[in-house]
């Protein structure tokens, strides 16, 4: 004869969520005040846009002419992407990082090997310890945006 199962009963695991409601504005001025300040802030917004087009702009001529300015946008605080310009390294990635390096060594051009890629960025001076770096570039790759897989283990710029 069979012997019967025990049976238990399962209790329901994690935290008890409680529902909580967002009250409502006190008054009318609040909305009104919330309406203004958005106004103010998309006007901001787009004077901001057009100050920076026109910083990048001079800072541009200033290069041709063979000076460097004062102050570059980057240093006082990054101009948003729709106006950016220059190479993916000089903008995108935080200076030294793996990513920039990598952004350096496809600037030159072409379709490259992780392998490459990997001994491109040892020779442009990138510090590290890593046993397996090429196998970190090639994740670096799939994860960087100004970048297209062409085939197997191939890579370049957009």
């Amino acid at each position: 004869m069979a012997k019967k199962r025990a049976t238990r009963t399962v209790k329901p695991r994690g935290p008890k969520l409680r529902v909580v409601t967002a009250a409502a504005p006190a008054a009318p001025a609040a909305s009104v005040a919330a309406t203004y300040l958005q106004a103010a802030h998309r006007e901001l917004l787009g004077q901001r846009g057009s100050l920076d087009a026109q910083i990048l702009q001079i800072e541009s001529m200033l290069r041709s002419f063979g000076n460097r300015p004062a102050v570059t946008a980057a240093a006082v605080g990054r101009a948003p992407r729709s106006v950016q310009t220059g190479s993916a390294a000089s903008k995108a990635y935080r200076s030294g990082s793996l990513k920039a390096h990598i952004a350096d060594v496809l600037s030159t051009g072409g379709v490259q090997s992780v392998k490459d890629i990997a001994d491109g960025v040892m020779a442009s001076g990138y510090a590290t310890k890593n046993k397996t770096l090429a196998k970190s570039v090639g994740i670096a790759l799939t994860e960087m945006k100004n970048v297209i897989k062409v085939s197997r283990g191939k890579f370049r710029l957009r």
